[in-house]
């Protein structure tokens, strides 16, 4: 039977979703199933504690969404723990019919855009906003603002994170607060908003940074002295740390020169400037 006949038919379906993970030159290969299923185009797709909700569809802009549930360890979500990734992941789902998995159904295609947790923080929750969304945005992808625009390292930044990391000996672990003599040989401030990152590749957003010191968003759960850590400097996105930092302002997406009052609603007068 075509996958058409199988997938209306009252008792000869047997419907089977395979997931598609795509971020950068890394994929993962996940399946809803009970056990691996091979899909001849793309490979074998390993069984995981994955669930999509229902699609949703919009007449008026033809976007559609769906919200995908992964358990908290797997290393998709990882790196939404500590800080967004700078690069999109992808997401295709495939559906298909046991026993016929040679035709597969691609029933959506599109992107990550929010993952929360649920209240015990077991389960990751991914937003998937679809193609069709991207294709047909209306808002502008660059916002008028103080700070920049571009991502820390990311494409428009043009910077290179390897060029900005430190190797740091830990000697202290106190919750999220992690101490090492490297973390003083820069000045104060000069972590925060970067991230701190194992050797197994777990980061965490670091949101204070003063003398051997530094604070994460979320504390690692078996770090401990005397663990290397690479620790890798933050921005607040604004021109003058771009400058003084980084030394790459030519790449600066940022409107400095705002004014804080509006014209159209109240005069400016010479000695308010």
């Amino acid at each position: 039977m075509s996958y058409e006949a199988r997938e209306t038919s009252v008792h000869a379906g047997e419907p089977i979703e395979c997931y598609l993970f795509t971020r950068g030159s890394t994929s993962w290969l996940l399946t809803s199933a009970d056990r691996q299923v091979v899909l001849p185009a793309f490979g074998t797709f390993e069984p995981e504690a994955v669930l999509a909700g229902g699609q949703e569809h919009r007449e008026e802009d033809d976007q559609g969404g769906t919200t995908i549930e992964l358990p908290r360890t797997s290393p998709i979500v990882a790196d939404y723990i500590p800080l967004h990734p700078p690069v999109k992941t992808w997401i295709k789902i495939y559906r298909a019919h046991r026993g016929d998995e040679t035709s597969p159904s691609c029933v959506f295609n599109g992107w990550v855009d929010v993952v929360s947790f649920s209240r015990d923080a077991s389960v990751a929750r991914l937003q998937c906003v679809s193609l069709f969304s991207f294709l047909r945005r209306r808002a502008p992808s660059t916002a008028y603002t103080v700070q920049c625009n571009h991502v820390l390292y990311g494409v428009g930044c043009g910077l290179d994170s390897e060029d900005y990391r430190d190797e740091c000996s830990i000697t202290a672990v106190d919750g999220a607060t992690l101490t090492s003599p490297g973390f003083a040989l820069r000045p104060d401030g000069y972590f925060k908003a970067g991230w701190i990152e194992r050797e197994n590749s777990q980061r965490r957003f670091v949101v204070d940074h003063v003398g051997n010191e530094v604070v994460l968003m979320t504390a690692f759960a078996d770090l401990a002295p005397p663990e290397t850590v690479s620790a890798f400097a933050g921005c607040d996105l604004t021109r003058a740390v771009c400058i003084s930092r980084f030394d790459n302002v030519s790449h600066f997406l940022g409107f400095e020169w705002i004014p804080y009052r509006d014209p159209h609603r109240q005069r400016i007068r010479a000695e308010e400037t």
